[in-house]
């Protein structure tokens, strides 16, 4: 992926947004062929990029199309309409849709990746200034989750037709939920202080991540290891943007979700109240 560039254009009193994503000059023609639009793979990226932020993006009405009208470094752009704002409220996105370079090179742990970015922008998230993060304007390494995730195009050998250690299935298909424990509800002053505490438990030795989102706008992450069974207690801590939202929002109280992500991709969920 490479640099990430946004642009930005007023028409008609609605806001238009672009945001495109760099990537190596390097092809692979069958880049389309390999991830057609209806096929295994975006819908896995999608289900990926879904679980990742929160929230559908656009209420699941995103256009997806592959393209040789990028030129040679672009592998992705995302654009939609708001006649709100660009980032702030995400909710009302329309005419939302990504376009790939079909000239871009691609593999299983980039597409994952650039679907995640892509969406990011269509649930109201800019790029931001943490390396780690996979929002970050150039691309440092592959999104865990995605990197945990077995490649949908990768071809079944004779046994996986029975189920055999070859099989390629969803992630986390055969793993047991984690088990998420946090309180149920919290002021929002003690939130903005004192951060989220959760336990976050895993029937194996895996890493989660835990995010705190209110209508596709992330209030907070937490990230820990879950030793083997038993329990991860970390806190959630608001993100800058979390905290400006939750200062100025005259809502009496917030029904945020709370999402705990395993390196396998697989969900849990658990609705938090931020009250005043």
């Amino acid at each position: 992926m490479g640099r990430l560039t946004r642009r930005t254009a007023v028409r008609c009193c609605t806001l238009t947004v672009t945001a495109a994503i760099t990537a190596p000059a390097a092809a692979s023609a069958g880049a389309p062929d390999r991830f057609p639009v209806d096929g295994p793979a975006m819908a896995q990226a999608q289900s990926i990029a879904r679980v990742h932020w929160g929230a559908d993006a656009c209420s699941g009405q995103v256009a997806l199309a592959w393209t040789t009208e990028l030129g040679t470094e672009v592998a992705a752009r995302a654009s939609w309409s708001n006649p709100l704002s660009t980032y702030d409220h995400p909710v009302a996105n329309l005419n939302c849709a990504i376009r790939f370079n079909a000239a871009a090179d691609f593999d299983w742990l980039k597409f994952c990746t650039v679907v995640v970015h892509e969406y990011g922008h269509l649930t109201g998230h800019r790029h931001s200034d943490d390396p780690g993060d996979v929002m970050y304007q150039t691309y440092q390494e592959p999104l865990r989750v995605c990197a945990a995730t077995s490649d949908p195009t990768a071809p079944r050998t004779p046994d996986s037709s029975v189920g055999g250690p070859s099989a390629v299935s969803a992630p986390g298909a055969d793993v047991p939920p984690a088990t998420l424990r946090a309180r149920g509800k919290i002021r929002i002053s003690t939130f903005l202080r004192r951060s989220l505490p959760v336990a976050c438990e895993l029937p194996d030795a895996r890493p989660c991540t835990v995010r705190l989102s209110y209508r596709g706008r992330t209030l907070g992450k937490g990230t820990g290891e879950s030793p083997a069974g038993g329990a991860n207690r970390f806190t959630v801590r608001p993100l800058t943007s979390g905290r400006r939202y939750l200062r100025q929002t005259r809502r009496g109280a917030v029904r945020a979700t709370l999402t705990v992500i395993a390196s396998d991709g697989r969900p849990t969920y658990r609705a938090i109240t931020l009250r005043r």
